[in-house]
C-alpha cells in the first residue's frame, strides 16, 4: 500500500504521452501555464476533500457551497463592502457550511452521501435566493488582485494552493488531527473505542474543508472576474474525480498529499486537451469516468 502513489504517477504520465502524441502542443509552455493556472481552484478543493474522505467520509455539497459563497460575494460587492470584510464573511460561511456537514455526518449519523446530498440542495436554494439569479461582474480591481496578483514573481493563487498543501501535509504528518482522521478512514468502531472522539473530528473535518472551499471560491471568483450562483456548480464532480485519482482512498494509513496534485493535473489535462479540439467537450466526462475507474482498480488491487 505505500508504493499505491505510482499508480498516480502512472496515470497522469499516461494521460501526458496520449495527448502529447495527438498533439505537440500541448506541452507547450503556454498551455502548461494555462493547465496550471486554470485549476488552481480545484487544487484547493481538493486539498479540502482529503480532510474528509481520508476519515471515510464524502461531499457532494462542494459545488454549491462555492456557488453560495460566490453568491454572497457578489452581494457583498454590490452593498460596496470591502474586499477585506468579503473574504472573511467567505471563509466564516464556508466554516459554517462544513460545520453543518459534520453535525449531520457525526452528530445525526445520516450518511455522508445522503447529508451532503440534503445539503447540496439547501446550499443552492440559498445561493440562488440570496442573488437572485444576478451575476455581478464589476469586481473591484482589489478584489480580482487575490487571483491575478503577484509576489516574488508568483501569483497570488498559486500561493494559497502552497500553504492549502503545507498546511494540509502539517496536519496529516505531524499532528494528532491527522493521526485521528486517518484512523476513524481506517476504522471508525476502533478509534472510537481507543478514546478518539470520533464525532468532533469528524466536524473539524469537514468545517476544515469548508474553509478550502471557500478559498476556491475566492479565487474562482477573483479569476473568472464574475460573482454569482453560476460559479462552482459541478466542482463537485471534478473535485471527487481528481481525489479519487490522487489516491485520496488508496493509501488511507501512510497517505501522500503531493499525489493528490498529481490527481488534480490528470484531471486538468483532460479538460484542457477538449478545450483544445473539436471534439464535443462533453467527451472529457467520459474519459474522467474511464481514468477513475482504472485508478479504482490500481488502488483495490495494492489494498
Amino acid at each position: 500500500m505505500k508504493k499505491g502513489w505510482k499508480s498516480s504517477v502512472l496515470i497522469m504520465l499516461l494521460v501526458a504521452f496520449g495527448f502529447t502524441v495527438m498533439s505537440h502542443e500541448f506541452l507547450a509552455p503556454d498551455n502548461i501555464r494555462s493547465i496550471v493556472f486554470l485549476n488552481t481552484d480545484l487544487a484547493v478543493v481538493v486539498l479540502g476533500l482529503a480532510f474528509i474522505m481520508a476519515g471515510g467520509g464524502f461531499d457532494l455539497s462542494v459545488g454549491y457551497q462555492i456557488s453560495l459563497i460566490s453568491a454572497l460575494i457578489s452581494v457583498m460587492i454590490v452593498a460596496g463592502i470591502s474586499p477585506v470584510f468579503i473574504v472573511i464573511a467567505a471563509l466564516l460561511t464556508g466554516i459554517g457550511c462544513g460545520l453543518l456537514n459534520g453535525i449531520l455526518t457525526a452528530y445525526l449519523n445520516i450518511v455522508p452521501f445522503a447529508a451532503t446530498l440534503a445539503t447540496q440542495v439547501i446550499f443552492r436554494g440559498i445561493s440562488y435566493y440570496i442573488s437572485d439569479n444576478r451575476v455581478v461582474t464589476a469586481l473591484p480591481k482589489s478584489f480580482r488582485m487575490l487571483a491575478k496578483g503577484s509576489m516574488m514573481g508568483i501569483r497570488f493563487d498559486l500561493w494559497i494552493v502552497v500553504l492549502c498543501f503545507l498546511f494540509t501535509a502539517v496536519v496529516f504528518r505531524f499532528t494528532f488531527i491527522g493521526k485521528y482522521i486517518r484512523a476513524i478512514g481506517l476504522n471508525e468502531e476502533a478509534a472510537w473505542r481507543s478514546g478518539i472522539k470520533v464525532k468532533r473530528i469528524k466536524c473539524l473535518s469537514y468545517s476544515i474543508a469548508g474553509v478550502f472551499y471557500a478559498l476556491a471560491a475566492i479565487i474562482m471568483t477573483a479569476r473568472k472576474g464574475v460573482a454569482g450562483s453560476n460559479v462552482g456548480p459541478g466542482m463537485e464532480i471534478t473535485g471527487i474525480a481528481a481525489a479519487y485519482i490522487g489516491g485520496v482512498l488508496g493509501q488511507p494509513a501512510h497517505p501522500r498529499i503531493w499525489s493528490l496534485i498529481l490527481g488534480v493535473l490528470t484531471v486538468a489535462m483532460i479538460e484542457n486537451r477538449f478545450s483544445l479540439i473539436s471534439i464535443n467537450a462533453n467527451a472529457q466526462y467520459i474519459v474522467t469516468g474511464v481514468i477513475l475507474i482504472l485508478s479504482m482498480l490500481f488502488y483495490k488491487r495494492k489494498r
